[in-house]
């Protein structure tokens, strides 16, 4: 071995061959030779980023008694012996004859040909092998798992889902199209309960099942407002966001008739399929070949004047005021005044008065006739000709105005 001390306290020392492993981080040497301590041997044990611990055998003097002090200097070196590359750390050793002598110990050690590379690869290598393990193992887990929380789904739900518009618009009463696709295939609804699709797609859905399409009446979205720009005054102008829910917060949006229409199309914004506009007035138009009947209009009106009902529901009132007769018609000249004359009309229980509004029983909907209409004097109740036609009695009042109402 070569030389590794200096100065006139020179040790020369052999690596313990049990020891010196490649990729131990605990190494010990043996340091013997020493000029004035003549077969005295010194056991150097350093556990890297530990502090050294030592041991000694001198000739004269008990084990374990030699070495009192030990003082790490900053000074590194290294050497090449045979192909094994040592990283030499030198400590200063005190014994108690007050004598120093330095010399190195090797703290890690290295192949020459690219031993620290290959111990990190050596690492790289366990901890690849470990996550690769451990990659194995849970996707095992998971494999039971799934095995044993399966829940068989029958496939034909995503064929029926598939041949459904996916517009999730919930006219057919369910929570969406997938919920519906469920309904179907279980035999709990009908094809025909999706407003939204056309008759040749329901026949479609109920062909690939092999059930009747089934039979469902239409539902449209109707208005209970008649009560347009020139004919229902206002009591304040709203500036604000153009929103019907932003005006009902300020004063309940200026309008006389505090149920009445604001006209600024929430509703028409809402709606997914193009169904509602705006007529010149400020009221909501429904188009009754395209309404789906899904609802998103019923729950976008702050005032609560939609509803969707079946086409066979043919008589309407198209008001809301619950205000006295003279109060109402003073703040629009279509309000229901509650003058009873429909209820007279009507065939008995078809309608009646609920708080100075007539209301239509449709549990009797097929004892209505247009004979309630003819002599409402404001026209307020009407008669659906076909979903998208309303008309009057021959004695509502004709308005021929065309502007706004200035403010009341």
């Amino acid at each position: 071995m070569p030389h590794m001390g200096y100065g006139s306290n020179n040790i020369f020392y052999r690596p313990n061959q049990n020891h010196c492993l490649l990729r131990r981080r605990k190494v010990s040497y043996t340091a013997a030779h020493h000029e004035h301590a003549p077969g005295a041997t010194l056991c150097v044990s350093f556990a890297e980023g530990q502090q050294a611990a030592f041991s000694s055998s001198w000739p004269g003097h008990p084990p374990d008694r030699a070495v009192v002090a030990v003082e790490v200097h900053a000074r590194k070196a290294s050497a090449l012996v045979g192909r094994r590359r040592f990283a030499r750390h030198p400590f200063g050793l005190c014994t108690e004859s007050g004598r120093w002598a330095v010399f190195s110990i090797t703290v890690r050690r290295c192949d020459a040909f690219g031993g620290g590379l290959m111990e990190s690869l050596s690492n790289l290598a366990i901890s690849g092998v470990f996550m690769l393990g451990l990659g194995f193992l849970l996707a095992w887990m998971l494999a039971i798992a799934s095995r044993k929380l399966y829940v068989y789904e029958d496939p034909r739900i995503d064929e029926v889902e598939g041949r459904l518009p996916k517009s999730n618009c919930g006219a057919c009463g369910q929570a969406g199209c997938r919920n519906f696709a469920e309904k179907v295939v279980a035999g709990e609804i009908e094809p025909a309960q999706c407003s939204v699709s056309s008759p040749a797609q329901r026949q479609e859905i109920a062909d690939f099942l092999g059930v009747a399409a089934g039979q469902a009446e239409k539902r449209v979205a109707r208005l209970a407002c008649a009560g347009g720009r020139h004919v229902a005054f206002l009591r304040a102008r709203y500036a604000g966001h153009a929103s019907c829910r932003a005006a009902t917060v300020v004063s309940g949006g200026g309008k006389e008739c505090a149920w009445g229409c604001l006209g600024l199309g929430d509703c028409a914004s809402v709606c997914t399929f193009d169904a509602i506009t705006m007529d010149i007035h400020g009221l909501p138009n429904v188009d009754a070949d395209k309404c789906t009947g899904c609802n998103d209009c019923v729950e976008v009106c702050p005032k609560g004047l939609f509803s969707v009902e079946p086409v066979s529901r043919k008589l309407w009132v198209a008001c809301k005021n619950k205000a006295d007769g003279d109060t109402a018609e003073a703040s629009c000249e279509v309000a229901c005044t509650a003058c009873g004359r429909c209820v007279t009309d009507a065939a008995p229980g078809l309608i009646r008065l609920d708080g100075n509004l007539a209301a239509v029983l449709y549990e009797l909907n097929t004892l209505a006739t247009r004979s309630p209409i003819e002599r409402c004097p404001t026209g307020a109740i009407v008669w659906f000709e076909n979903p998208g036609k309303a008309v009057k009695g021959a004695a509502a009042k004709k308005i021929l105005r065309q502007d706004a109402l200035p403010l009341h």
